[in-house]
């Protein structure tokens, strides 16, 4: 949502004055708005404006700007130096007890140190001092100037410095993540977005404000916990959420002990989000929208997703006329990837089983991960095409979706063994399916792995769901397609499958078994 937001403030020439927390999912769109980014962005602003704003106030004040810039120029060369010198003595000192490599150290930096501030103050003073008595050289350098300037006295010179010092402060505060710049950053922007779990960060104290709206994104998905955190936070609050795509992720612990406690319970209501409660409760209905017009999907996408896991719940999707064509696929490709929907059927390959790694439930396919090295070798030499998705705002145009984990990692070692054109490699996002929720991608391709009986955790509409959801323009699915098609349960791909097969006339989508 934060991109999506960036984008549109970029579409009519602008920028959202947006604050992001938290370190997770900092994509490079998001970056210039993270709290850590607009910190180190003050901070080397107010440096390189330090010696004009210090000599301003010092003119405020009846101080010669002359004089200003001198003691700033002392303090810039050879105060900081000084203070060094101070701190290795310190540590060199304090480090009588310690093994004689550590005190070694701390002499060799302690003497590079005082070489430094030698050297400078040979530069900038032309004298020799003595590295022994830093400060008290400082000092003397200062006291030097009042012979420049006869009518300022020592307590200009103090002043100044003592400015100098509320700037190094100051920096010090935007250099430090404990002086809690943050919370200055949070009180200053209209817009601050960040986890659930994000903004009870107590450090940075934004749960105390109360904000005209909080809008939560992906509420289906948040736990009770999770959503209680945000909603104290608002007036008025926005929940959007998708409660046919992935449910809150709750541990097998915590359904096991409820399932003890109150066995009566349906297990579908357990895992029921609060998002889903309050929508189909009595206020829900009155208060809710259901959003039927899509503007992501190729309208081929979008009826297979609407037709397999919307209407049964009597919701149709709908393209919207507006929805603009992000990319212009290349003519060129195997006659199948020319489609917006496509199956790679690997049933035939010899290694198209499922594996498991010993003590892991997660299980890859090897298969899958050769026919999907061998798409991406297809979109790699196309040189437009290409040329075409990296000119995009997409940080990451293809996305790989695995169903598990394992399988994740397979594919990201067989694409980091493999030679890409230097263009094309960062094009590619690989990720489980959990973690995709709220994702998009011009190119999808999709690793079912499963290919036995059990369809495992690839039974479930809702990951399904979200897998074939994200494309834009094209969406490949990877599979054994004799397991989902022979299926003795209505399982979401059979369903996907039967889709595909009862629609032979339309150009749109298409299964093959070789890439060639």
């Amino acid at each position: 949502m934060i991109e999506a937001l960036v984008s549109i403030y970029k579409r009519f020439g602008g920028r959202p004055n947006l604050l992001r927390i938290g370190s997770k999912g900092i994509t490079a769109k998001i970056r210039p708005y993270h709290t850590a980014e607009l910190r180190e962005r003050y901070r080397v602003r107010f440096e390189g404006a330090v010696k004009y704003r210090a000599s301003l106030l010092a003119s405020s004040i009846g101080i010669p700007r002359e004089l200003s810039a001198d003691v700033f120029e002392i303090e810039q060369k050879l105060g900081t130096l000084a203070r060094r010198c101070i701190v290795l003595r310190q540590l060199t000192d304090e480090s009588v007890g310690i093994n004689a490599t550590d005190r070694e150290k701390n002499e060799v930096q302690l003497r590079r140190a005082e070489a430094s501030f030698s050297a400078a103050a040979k530069q900038l003073l032309d004298r020799t001092i003595d590295v022994t008595r830093p400060m008290d050289e400082l000092e003397q350098s200062h006291i030097t100037l009042l012979t420049k300037y006869k009518t300022s006295s020592q307590a200009d010179i103090t002043a100044v410095r003592s400015i100098l010092e509320l700037s190094r402060d100051w920096l010090n505060s935007m250099a430090s993540p404990q002086r809690n710049f943050e919370e200055f950053l949070a009180k200053t922007r209209s817009i601050v977005t960040a986890t659930c779990v994000g903004v009870g960060q107590t450090k940075i104290r934004i749960d105390s404000n109360n904000f005209d709206w909080v809008i939560v994104d992906e509420a289906a998905r948040c736990t009770p916990s999770e959503l209680a955190v945000p909603i104290q936070m608002g007036r008025r609050i926005l929940l959007v959420g998708d409660h046919h795509q992935l449910m809150p992720m709750i541990s097998r612990n915590i359904i096991g002990q409820l399932r003890v406690e109150d066995p009566d319970v349906p297990i579908e209501e357990i895992l029921r989000s609060d998002f889903e409660r309050s929508f189909i409760s009595a206020y829900g209905r009155t208060s809710g929208k259901t959003l039927t017009e899509q503007y992501r999907m190729h309208p081929a996408i979008c009826e297979i997703v609407s037709n397999c896991f919307y209407e049964p719940h009597k919701v149709q999707l709908k393209t919207s006329e507006q929805r603009a064509s992000s990319t212009q696929l290349s003519n060129t490709l195997p006659n199948v990837l020319t489609k917006p929907l496509c199956w790679i059927d690997t049933s035939d390959e010899r290694n198209h089983r499922e594996s498991q790694l010993q003590n892991s439930t997660s299980f890859y396919n090897d298969a899958e991960v050769t026919a999907v090295v061998k798409i991406l070798e297809c979109f790699s030499e196309q040189g437009d095409l290409v040329t075409e998705l990296a000119r995009g705002d997409e940080e990451s145009p293809i996305g790989i979706i695995c169903m598990y984990s394992s399988q994740k990692r397979k594919i990201e070692m067989a694409i980091a063994r493999h030679a890409w054109p230097p263009r094309f490699r960062p094009l590619i996002r690989v990720d489980t399916v959990d973690a995709y929720q709220g994702k998009e991608n011009t190119i999808v391709i999709v690793s079912l792995v499963r290919a036995t009986r059990d369809p495992g955790h690839v039974r479930s509409d809702n990951r399904c769901n979200v897998a074939m959801s994200r494309a834009k323009e094209k969406l490949i699915i990877v599979g054994s397609k004799p397991m989902w098609e022979n299926a003795d349960r209505d399982l979401p791909m059979k369903r996907v499958i039967r889709f595909m097969t009862n629609h032979p006339a339309t150009s749109a989508f298409g299964f093959v078994k070789d890439l060639g």
